[in-house]
């Protein structure tokens, strides 16, 4: 049986479960259809924590977004018991000369924060679980904080649903026929029709994309470990904020323990390793894997035990230039695409809902149309990709 909706979400995780929630909160009849389960742990979203913070150090751009996503945050803790934003702020530690923390340096003048320079001394009075060599600093800065991913989601879902909003889970659905006038769906034996669609599904994006745009983007492959402390260490919070730490061959970064001292998240940062099939890759980690954290774990985070307690991989998707597609899938009217954030997009992603639900309303901001997918890309890039997550 078809049913007519104004809007149907194709994929509700970080993105999507933005999307649904701010198009129900506008009044729109909205759908939303998830492969798996809401809150699922197949994609991007999963692993507990993401970091937040008000600029990110690839593109200025981003910093009204990220101050848009602030506070939709805030708007979105008001359905939750459970603290989604938590703003304890962060750290970036390297060598003092190191070109990536002068980037920080730079970026964070350009988004108006106000950062503090703490030398090695300072670092281990007031953060005594990171290690420093004698040429490093740790820079302070106040706007950082994690959010809890899974929570998030799950939380904008509930919130749609309880404004009307129809959720079908365990439901892959396609685009059976688009015209000017509507987009059929179907995911086999049931048909919906839409008047617009947001395709919002992560590392399964290449379903949707035509030719072109599916050879400039892939899903890749990201890791993530957690270490738990040894006695007598404290890598609460308070002592123990988030962090990215610059390392001669990469970046890790991380986050507190928020189970009383049993776990502590630390990953590497940087470019994912490609997959081909998001349904069909290593979600543990190679003994390789695992060495390359505990040596970097053993010498800059000695209150941890070397080995990981927990490690595994979860996917996203990357365009070659690093910079997601939103906007209109290009030959469509009424198709729009918000996918390829690259594993740093987590801390946008309210406002990425709230910019995709506009679009389909036919509102367009000027500012956000560097990242149009129409746009020119350039050939793959091969660096680490975003500095810092």
């Amino acid at each position: 049986m078809q049913t007519d909706f104004d809007v149907a979400v194709i994929g509700l995780g970080a993105m999507g479960s933005m999307a649904l929630w701010q198009l129900a909160e506008d009044g729109l009849n909205v759908i939303g259809f998830e492969q798996f389960g809401v809150g699922h742990d197949r994609g991007a979203v999963g692993g507990e924590t993401r970091l937040f913070r008000r600029m990110q150090t690839s593109r200025p751009d981003y910093t009204p977004i990220i101050d848009i996503a602030r506070r939709q945050w805030h708007n979105l803790q008001e359905f939750s018991s459970v603290q989604l934003l938590t703003e304890t702020g962060g750290l970036t530690v390297g060598p003092a000369n190191d070109p990536r923390l002068i980037a920080f340096r730079t970026a964070a003048r350009g988004a108006g924060v106000e950062t503090e320079t703490l030398d090695r001394k300072e670092m281990n009075d007031r953060f005594p679980e990171h290690w420093l060599d004698h040429d490093e600093v740790g820079i302070f800065d106040p706007t950082q904080g994690f959010i809890r991913c899974e929570q998030a989601v799950l939380t904008a879902v509930a919130r749609a649903r309880a404004l009307g909003a129809n959720v079908q889970d365990y439901s892959k659905v396609r685009i059976e026929h688009s015209t000017a006038d509507g987009v059929i769906l179907t995911d086999g034996p049931r048909e919906w029709k839409a008047k617009k669609v947001i395709i919002t599904t992560g590392s399964w994006s290449g379903d949707h994309l035509d030719a072109e745009l599916r050879g400039r983007s892939r899903p890749g492959r990201i890791r993530l470990t957690w270490f738990t402390p040894l006695p007598g260490h404290d890598f609460g919070p308070a002592t123990f904020p988030v962090f990215d730490r610059l390392v001669s061959d990469g970046i890790l970064y991380g986050a507190p323990s928020l189970d009383g001292g049993g776990s502590v998240k630390i990953a590497p940062g940087g470019a994912p390793t490609d997959i081909s099939d998001p349904d069909d890759y290593l979600r543990g980690q190679s003994v390789d894997e695992i060495r390359y954290m505990e040596e970097h774990v053993a010498r800059y985070f000695p209150g941890l035990h070397q080995s990981p307690i927990r490690a595994c991989a979860w996917t996203d998707f990357y365009v070659d230039d690093w910079i997601p597609f939103l906007g209109l899938l290009p030959g469509s009217e009424n198709v729009v695409l918000a996918n390829g954030f690259a594993g740093f997009g987590f801390k946008m992603c309210p406002a990425i809902g709230r910019i995709a639900a506009d679009l389909v309303q036919g509102k367009i901001e000027t500012k956000f149309q560097f990242m149009d997918p129409s746009r020119t890309i350039v050939t793959r890039l091969t660096q680490a990709g975003p500095m810092l997550r």
